[in-house]
């Protein structure tokens, strides 16, 4: 071999948690075209069956699996954290602290306690390592291509559906509704329209809630989120207004309405087993990414973490500083 030729970096990539969501960035990730090692951190029994679906697979890759933190490489390049909100923070400030991680992606809702979060924001700012959150709206290309349709920063969203996990979901709204206003304005009010009834969620220990709240910004603007139980269709429909423009895009449709002219147009929705190596590659390439970063998410999710938390303090009648979303 010529010396000459620079040798090829292998990265060292790591997925916590491989639960649906993990799985998800493992099929992305293992078609990404760059020389990698792909770490699995999990329980046993979890091991034991991605073990068995990799197998079953045409995923692409070297794998190695790991039961205990302590036997994962020193150097990590890329950190996925897809835990459960309720160990994310105990988890990842383990490891932050233990390994020498450069960047990292988190799952949301990201952590279920305040306090989580300006303790993990510490130890990344002590660490100069890169994070971002996987709300990856902002990352579809129509979202881009509207966003630049909005000049004048005013515009109204209102999403709604049937059953679409409204506790764990909204932060995926919030963060769409965040980007597309390019920059921040203050909350002026936000409405309670929740019914005082806490449900269980889906994933055992988790909690949901059926109803819809509506935030109001000072400068006029408002997002309204509604997880209404009476509505047959499950299908999700975000209304956008701005001035006179007003559209309806239905993801799982696959369409976009236009309501002036009731035109439609083909919607390209992304999952993250399409997008997740996209972004993957630009931050171990470049160390930016289309995803919110670490920070600023964190406001976004204390937006909905405070409403929530008040929202359990008033229908339970005691304070809490635990909120079971996930």
């Amino acid at each position: 071999m010529d010396s000459n030729l620079k040798k090829v970096k292998k990265y060292d990539l790591l997925i916590v948690g491989l639960g649906s969501i993990g799985w998800r960035h493992l099929e992305s990730i293992s078609n990404l075209s760059l020389r990698k090692k792909i770490h699995i951190l999990d329980k046993f029994t979890v091991i034991e069956n991605v073990k068995k679906k990799i197998k079953n697979s045409n995923l692409n890759g070297n794998f190695y699996f790991y039961k205990n933190l302590n036997n994962i490489p020193k150097n990590i390049d890329l950190m996925i954290v897809c835990t459960n909100s309720d160990v994310r923070a105990l988890v990842t400030g383990k490891l932050i602290k233990k390994k020498n991680i450069k960047n990292i992606i988190f799952e949301k809702f990201l952590f279920q306690k305040k306090k989580d979060y300006s303790n993990i924001l510490k130890l990344i700012e002590k660490r100069k390592i890169k994070a971002w959150v996987n709300c990856q709206r902002r990352s579809i290309p129509f979202f881009k291509y509207l966003k630049n349709k909005i000049k004048n920063n005013k515009f109204d969203m209102h999403v709604c559906g049937s059953n679409w996990g409204l506790a764990s979901n909204s932060i995926h709204f919030l963060d769409l509704f965040f980007f597309l206003k390019r920059k921040r304005v203050k909350i002026k009010k936000i409405s309670n329209n929740l019914e005082k009834k806490i449900y269980s969620s889906k994933r055992k220990k988790f909690i949901n809630f059926f109803g819809s709240f509506e935030i109001k910004f000072i400068d006029g603007t408002k997002i309204i989120l509604e997880d209404n139980k009476k509505i047959s269709s499950k299908n999700i429909k975000i209304s956008i207004s701005s001035g006179l423009n007003k559209m309806q895009i239905l993801e799982q449709n696959k369409k976009i309405i236009f309501n002036l002219n009731n035109k439609t147009k083909s919607f390209k929705n992304y999952y993250t087993s399409e997008i997740s190596k996209l972004n993957v590659k630009d931050i171990l390439k470049k160390r930016i990414c289309k995803l919110d970063n670490f920070k600023k998410s964190s406001q976004n999710h204390l937006i909905l973490l405070n409403f929530f938390l008040n929202h359990l303090k008033i229908n339970l009648k005691k304070n809490t500083t635990i909120c079971p979303v996930t």
